[in-house]
C-alpha cells in the first residue's frame, strides 16, 4: 500500500502546485515560440543565401559567356589590323602590274609581281578574306562607297561602271568597301 500512497500523494503534491506546472508550460511555450521564430529567421536566411548563390552562379555563367565570345571574336577578327596593312600593298601590285605591261622587260617584270600577288591572295583568302570585285552590279552603299556618278546610256542606272579599288571582308565584317564610279541616268 504504500506505493498506492506514494501515488496519492504526488497527485495531491501535483493538484496544490498546478500553478508551477502552469508557469512551466508557459515558459516551455515562450521557448517554443522563441524556437520557432528563431526557425524562421534561418528559414529567411538560408533564402537569402540561395538566392545570392544563384544570382552569383548566373552571373559567373555570364562572365564565361562573354569571355568565350571575347575570345572567338579575337581569333575570327584578330587579323583585322594586319589585313588593313596589307590592303594598301594588295593595290600596289595591282596597279603595278596594270601599269608595267608595255616592254618586254616590263612584262616579266609584271609575271612576277603577278605570281606574288596570287601567292598573297591565297594566303588572305585561306584565312576568311574576300575580295570585292563589284563590276555591272548594282550598287549597295553596305558594300560600296560611290566616288561619283556618271551618266551612262550603256548601264543601267545606279550599276557599277568601274571599280577604283576593290573592297575587302573579313568573315562577315567589312575592312574596306569598294571605291567605285555609278552609272546615272542621263539627262
Amino acid at each position: 500500500m504504500s506505493e498506492k500512497n506514494e501515488t496519492v500523494a504526488s497527485s495531491t503534491e501535483f493538484k496544490q502546485d498546478g500553478s508551477e506546472f502552469k508557469a512551466k508550460i508557459a515558459e516551455l511555450e515562450e521557448q517554443i515560440a522563441a524556437l520557432s521564430s528563431k526557425s524562421d529567421e534561418i528559414e529567411a536566411e538560408k533564402e537569402q543565401f540561395k538566392d545570392m548563390s544563384l544570382r552569383a552562379k548566373a552571373e559567373l555563367d555570364n562572365t564565361l559567356r562573354r569571355t568565350k565570345n571575347d575570345i572567338d571574336k579575337a581569333r575570327t577578327y584578330g587579323s583585322q589590323k594586319l589585313l588593313e596593312d596589307i590592303i594598301p600593298v594588295i593595290d600596289s601590285l595591282e596597279l603595278g602590274i596594270e601599269n608595267s605591261q608595255t616592254t618586254e622587260a616590263e612584262k616579266s617584270h609584271a609575271d612576277g609581281m603577278s605570281l606574288t600577288l596570287d601567292l598573297l591572295m591565297k594566303t588572305i583568302l585561306k584565312h576568311g578574306v574576300e575580295q570585292i570585285n563589284p563590276v555591272d552590279e548594282n550598287f549597295d552603299p553596305q558594300y560600296h562607297e560611290a566616288m561619283t556618278l556618271q551618266p551612262s546610256k550603256d548601264h543601267k542606272p545606279n550599276s557599277i561602271i568601274t571599280v577604283l579599288q576593290k573592297g575587302y571582308m573579313l568573315k562577315d565584317r567589312l575592312i574596306r568597301p569598294a571605291r567605285v564610279i555609278v552609272a546615272k541616268e542621263i539627262t
